[in-house]
């Protein structure tokens, strides 16, 4: 009844004041901060155990207790990489001539130059791709170990093949040696110093990747301090290449605009400064969630977003010299026609960057 209710209900209350409150919000951001501090300290406190580990981990690799006898291993490395190159050059030569057109052609509009720089991306990417296939067939048939297979094919994947690929990814946009093909509006320091920084930072990176499989394969692995100073590493690294080509990325983002908005000069001023932060914040942002031991936050997924972040301003200047190329002509003449040619096409913009 309304009476057994209400006693019911006051008693929840009593127990409800009477239970003990939480650490408040204070306590709790103090705590996490020292989780952080313990966490960084352990990883410099645990420095010479990584490279104990690692210096184990090639030397087991070396004596073949790893992935076998290591001249065994050095040969089938060899071999894949010999065939996987042997297909890419047959491959190459049987695309030399659409090969050879692409280089003495000059485009005449932003059409013809996403067709020409698309048709050579799918050239360097098909030939990447018939080098990973035979890569794999030769790795299958010629070596029988499944132990040196595996670590022959992680060698050549992520030292070889994964720097190989970011770079025809990168020739794609930035055309180091071509500033007719690019993409965006860049000069060729800034072009080349991208281009190079870039892909010899994943070269790292697929060195690293390896280092860490020889140490989980050794049983010589030392926890998260690895990945958290290569993490550092490449954050690093990243910061340090935008902020030596911070004047060519406002270029990037302005393109070939006669008279930009003042939105827009804000955004390419700005831009650059707000990549290097937001990459030392994610950055930071990721270890503090790991010291509190939530692992909503992966490096992978971070990777994902600083990628995003670097690579906006590429994004931006193609989506606006494509909208260039849709928008139709202004109609008519005077200042009325000229304002509304140019809201259009500022929501062509609009719309695709959203998108």
């Amino acid at each position: 009844d309304l009476m057994t209710l209400l006693q019911q209900s006051a008693a929840a209350g009593e127990a409800a004041a009477a239970a003990p409150e939480g650490p408040g919000f204070v306590a709790q951001l103090q705590a996490a901060a020292g989780n952080f501090g313990g966490m960084v300290a352990g990883h410099f406190q645990n420095l010479p155990d990584l490279f104990t580990s690692l210096f184990a981990a090639i030397g087991a690799l070396f004596s073949g207790a790893l992935a076998g006898p290591i001249h065994i291993l050095t040969g089938a490395i060899a071999l894949i990489l010999a065939a996987g190159f042997a297909g890419e050059f047959l491959v190459n030569r049987l695309m030399a001539t659409r090969r050879d057109t692409i280089q003495n052609k000059s485009p005449e509009s932003l059409f013809e130059t996403v067709k020409l720089v698309s048709i050579r991306a799918g050239l360097d990417l098909g030939g990447l791709i018939i080098f990973a296939v035979i890569a794999l067939i030769v790795a299958r048939v010629a070596v029988f170990d499944p132990v040196t297979r595996s670590y022959a094919l992680q060698a050549v994947f992520w030292i070889v093949f994964m720097p190989r690929l970011v770079a025809a990814l990168l020739r794609f946009a930035l055309a180091p040696n071509r500033s007719e093909l690019r993409l965006v509006t860049a000069d060729d320091p800034t072009a080349k110093s991208l281009y190079h920084n870039f892909t010899t930072l994943f070269a790292v990176v697929g060195i690293a990747f390896f280092l860490r499989a020889l140490m989980e394969g050794a049983g010589t692995d030392a926890g998260g301090t690895f990945r958290f100073f290569v993490g550092f590493g490449v954050n690093a690294w990243i910061i340090a290449v935008i902020w030596k080509a911070r004047h060519g990325l406002t270029s990037i983002i302005l393109g070939d605009e006669d008279d930009p908005t003042s939105g827009l000069e804000r955004m390419a001023r700005f831009w650059p400064y707000f990549s290097m932060g937001f990459i030392a914040f994610n950055w930071l942002l990721v270890q503090f969630t790991a010291s509190m031991g939530f692992d909503a936050l992966t490096a992978g997924r971070s990777l994902a977003v600083i990628a995003l972040v670097v690579f906006a301003p590429f994004l931006d200047t193609m989506v606006r010299g494509i909208v260039s190329h849709i928008v139709p002509p202004m109609q008519g003449e005077g200042p009325v026609a000229e304002a509304a040619h140019m809201q259009t096409r500022h929501s062509y913009v609009r719309i695709a960057r959203v998108a």
